[in-house]
C-alpha cells in the first residue's frame, strides 16, 4: 500500500510535535519536516557558554497549565529529567517607582503593597460589578472595567508585556487571557472565578523544566523526526493530487502539507496565487524581542525570587529580568554562580547597544556595579504574534477560508495555537489531517 506523504513546514516545537503525534497515530505515512535553519527547535534553545548554562527562549512551565507538555515528556521517557523550581521562585516583583515591589500574594499584602493599596475599594467591589458586553475588548480595557486603571497599569500591563512583548491596550483579552472572560461570564466576577479555580486545585501550580534545559525536549523529539535542515521553502503548488513544495534545493510532492511558519512567511508563499489570503495573513503583526543572558562567577542578589517585570509607565527599554540561578539552582555549573536573563523590547539595535542597556538596568535596578563574567545577546526578530482586539473572530474566518480553499493544507504555529509551548503541543496533538 502506498504511504501517505505529509510535509511539515517549520521545525520549531509545533512542527516537531505534529510530526511526532502523526507518526504515532498512523502507521502508513511518510513525514518530512523542512526547516530553513541548521537546527531544530525554533525558540527553544539551550546553550553552554564559558561554564554557564543559559536558556535563550522559554525556560519554565507550570505543572497544572502545561499538561500537554508534561504528558509528552512522559511519553518521551523524560520524567527523570524534570526538575521542580526552588521555593524561592514563588516570589515575584514589579519594578515600580525605582523600587522592586513584591507582587501581593495575600489579603494583608494587598492592603500594604504600593502596587495595590490604592485599589482596595476596586478589588472589593469587583465581585459586584455587572458583566460587560459579550464582544472582545483589550486586556487593559477589561481590567480597568472590572477593577481600575491602577491594577491594569501596575500589575496586568507588565505581565502582558512579559508574555506577549506587546501593548495591553491593543491586545485581545479573549485571545490572550481567555480565562478572565470565562470567569466573568460564568461567575460574574474575576475574583470569584479565581477562587473557584483555586478550590479545584489542591495546591499552587509548581514550575518545572528539564535538567539539561528545554533543549532536552527538542533533542528527544528530533530522534523521532525525519528532517531536512538548511532548506528554505520558496513556493507551494496546489492541485487535485496534493501539494508540491518547492524549496531552494528540491521539488517535493505531498498528499498533505502542514505549515507551522509565522503568518508573514506563509503570506509570501501565497502571494503569487492567492493575494487575498496573503493580505489577511499579513495583518498579523509580530513583536521582536532581545534576550540578554548574564553570568557572574560569584555574586549575591539582594532579592530572592523568580525575577521582576516592569510596567510600561516606567518608560524602561527592559521589560523584565529573570533570576535563573535562583529558580533552578541545579542548572548552575557552580553553586556560587549568578545567572540572569534580561528581556528587552525590540530587535533592531546592535548587540553592543543591548549589552549597555542591560548593564545600565542591572546597575539601577539591582545595584550591580560588577561587570558580568559572561554576557550573551540573542535577538529574536518578529517572534511573538500580536493578537489584536477581534482576533478570535479573525482567526476563525481565516481557518474556515483556508479549509475551504485548500483541503490538503493545515496551519499551526503560534498565530493559530497560541504563544506558549504547551499551546503549540496541544494543537499539534489535535490535528485531524488523516481523520476526516
Amino acid at each position: 500500500m502506498k504511504k501517505t506523504r505529509i510535509i511539515i513546514l517549520g521545525g520549531g516545537i509545533s512542527g516537531l510535535a505534529a510530526a511526532y503525534f502523526l507518526k504515532k497515530q498512523h502507521e502508513n505515512i511518510d513525514i518530512q519536516v523542512i526547516e530553513k535553519n541548521k537546527r531544530l527547535g525554533g525558540c527553544l534553545l539551550t546553550k553552554e557558554q564559558s561554564g554557564f548554562f543559559f536558556e535563550k527562549g522559554p525556560r519554565t512551565f507550570r505543572s497544572k497549565e502545561c499538561s500537554a507538555l508534561r504528558n509528552l515528556a512522559k511519553e518521551l521517557g523524560l520524567d527523570d529529567e524534570i526538575i521542580e523550581a526552588s521555593a524561592d521562585a514563588r516570589y515575584r516583583y514589579i519594578y515600580f517607582k525605582n523600587v522592586l515591589e513584591c507582587v501581593p500574594d495575600s489579603p494583608f499584602h494587598l492592603l500594604k503593597s504600593p502596587l495595590t493599596r490604592t485599589s482596595i475599594y476596586a478589588l472589593i467591589r469587583e465581585g459586584f460589578r455587572s458583566q460587560g458586553c459579550d464582544g472582545d475588548e483589550s486586556i487593559h480595557q477589561f481590567i480597568t472595567r472590572r477593577f481600575d486603571q491602577s491594577i491594569a497599569d501596575r500589575l496586568i500591563d507588565p505581565f502582558t508585556t512579559g508574555v506577549y512583548s506587546g501593548n495591553s491596550k491593543q491586545l485581545s483579552v479573549t485571545e490572550c487571557f481567555p480565562a478572565l472572560k470565562t470567569w466573568e461570564q460564568e461567575h460574574g466576577s474575576v475574583i470569584k472565578g479565581v477562587i473557584s479555580a483555586l478550590k479545584k486545585g489542591s495546591k499552587r501550580a509548581s514550575l518545572y523544566s528539564f535538567k539539561g534545559g528545554v533543549q532536552t525536549l527538542v533533542d528527544r523529539l528530533s530522534e523521532h523526526v525525519n528532517a531536512r535542515l538548511d532548506e528554505k521553502v520558496m513556493a507551494l503548488e496546489f492541485d487535485q493530487n496534493g501539494v508540491t513544495v518547492c524549496t531552494d534545493k528540491d521539488r517535493l510532492h505531498a498528499d498533505y502539507v502542514i505549515s507551522t511558519l509565522p503568518s508573514y512567511q506563509l503570506a509570501e508563499l501565497f502571494k503569487p496565487t492567492d493575494q487575498e489570503l496573503a493580505n489577511e495573513l499579513e495583518q498579523i503583526e509580530y513583536a521582536g524581542l532581545t534576550v540578554v543572558n548574564v553570568g557572574f562567577a560569584s555574586h549575591e542578589l539582594s532579592h530572592k525570587g523568580f525575577g521582576y517585570l516592569i510596567p510600561s509607565s516606567e518608560n524602561e527599554r527592559v521589560m523584565g529580568v529573570v533570576f535563573d540561578s535562583q529558580i533552578f539552582p541545579e542548572q548552575s555549573r557552580d553553586k556560587d554562580q549568578l545567572r540572569m536573563t534580561v528581556m528587552i523590547r525590540g530587535d533592531n539595535q546592535t548587540k553592543s547597544d543591548y549589552e549597555k542597556c542591560t548593564l545600565d538596568a542591572l546597575r539601577r535596578h539591582l545595584k550591580i556595579e560588577k561587570t558580568p563574567d559572561v554576557i550573551e545577546v540573542m535577538q529574536w526578530k518578529r517572534v511573538i504574534p500580536q493578537f489584536f482586539v477581534g482576533y478570535p473572530d479573525f482567526k476563525k474566518q481565516l481557518l474556515d477560508k483556508v479549509q475551504a480553499r485548500y483541503p490538503n493544507f493545515e496551519m499551526l504555529g503560534t498565530f493559530i495555537s497560541g504563544v506558549s509551548v504547551d499551546d503549540c503541543i496541544a494543537s499539534a496533538k489535535r490535528l485531524q489531517v488523516l481523520n476526516g
